[in-house]
């Protein structure tokens, strides 16, 4: 058995990881403690209508607020803990409509390509589904002002996903990807419908909840957004090792394991709790699967990152559970 020291993050990796994806706090993983005791943001403050926050921090009355577990459905987060849902479609109220919006970390560049990604589910309580080309993208100069409530924002020109995906998926996530090429000064990205009802393809998939709400309308989880330029190398590189591991169980209660399926083997493993305290661990590797022994640790997020000998870094958040 060895055991294995994990120390915290470097700051100078945290600011290269910012830098390569422009959309800030993009898994929603980056909280603060609010003054009533529950866990809240300090990003993410520009959504318009109400985009519900769904964290396992929160403590009662909240639990509806909670993953994997809550008010719209389940789902386990694509990545880290958390995530956000809104609303696409109430039927019978064409003006019923929730967008996710923020600033960007920097101003896009004129005739440069930014690949854009998010992670969609369709929440299970909902009986219906939107055409995945309802769901779209558009950029922007400034901040739309949330000043409307829940009113379609009629945006264009809005982008749907040049790649297939699911819209009708309520076990797992799906991709939206965009290719966009960048007329210059943009500083806002706004995801959502843009259409009115009737402009919309919707399909029933059942199977949902008994409210009104959820019989009439469409609820989308959404996870891990991302800006980057096309030519990015370097985060293309670290994206490179993050899809050859997968960490898993999440949340963990006694231990997790890192599966490997690079070839560059993987040289260190640095892991920090959520106030960025040194933590040991113990370690076993089989072949190229790797245990953690985390029964001892109070719960609570932890962020690991991993890398290997080519020096390719990818990071990984999750929930130890009691």
């Amino acid at each position: 058995m060895i055991r294995l020291l994990i120390t915290p993050l470097t700051l100078l990796f945290c600011l290269q990881i910012a830098s390569q994806n422009l959309v800030p706090n993009s898994s929603f993983e980056d909280t603060i403690m609010l003054s009533n005791g529950q866990v809240g943001l300090n990003t993410w403050l520009n959504t318009l209508g109400s985009p519900d926050y769904f964290s396992p921090c929160y403590q009662p009355p909240f639990e509806s607020s909670r993953t994997p577990q809550n008010a719209r459905g389940y789902e386990h987060a694509y990545d880290g803990v958390a995530y956000f849902g809104f609303v696409v479609l109430f039927q019978g109220v064409s003006g019923d409509k929730e967008y996710m919006q923020t600033e960007l970390l920097d101003t896009l560049i004129a005739g440069r390509k930014y690949e854009v990604e998010f992670y969609l589910s369709l929440a299970d309580s909902f009986h219906w589904a939107l055409a995945p080309e309802d769901i779209q993208v558009a950029f922007r100069k400034n901040l739309l002002p949330d000043d409307s409530g829940n009113a379609l924002r009629r945006l264009s020109p809005a982008y749907a996903s040049d790649t297939v995906w699911d819209a009708t998926n309520k076990v797992g996530w799906e991709k939206f990807h965009y290719t966009y090429t960048a007329l210059g000064g943009e500083k806002t990205i706004v995801i959502g419908c843009f259409k009115d009802n009737s402009q919309n393809t919707i399909t029933n998939v059942d199977n949902g909840g008994e409210l009104n709400f959820f019989r009439k309308g469409s609820y989308y989880f959404i996870d891990k957004i991302s800006v980057q330029a096309k030519d990015t190398t370097i985060g293309l590189k670290e994206n490179s090792l993050k899809t050859q591991i997968k960490l898993y169980p999440n949340p963990a209660k006694e231990r997790f394991y890192v599966a490997y399926s690079g070839s560059e083997p993987l040289s260190h493993f640095r892991l920090y709790n959520l106030s960025g305290k040194l933590v040991t661990v113990e370690q076993r590797k089989a072949n190229n699967l790797y245990e953690f022994s985390i029964g001892h640790l109070p719960s609570g997020i932890y962020f690991l990152e991993v890398e290997n000998t080519a020096g390719q870094r990818a990071s990984f958040s999750f929930l130890k559970s009691l």
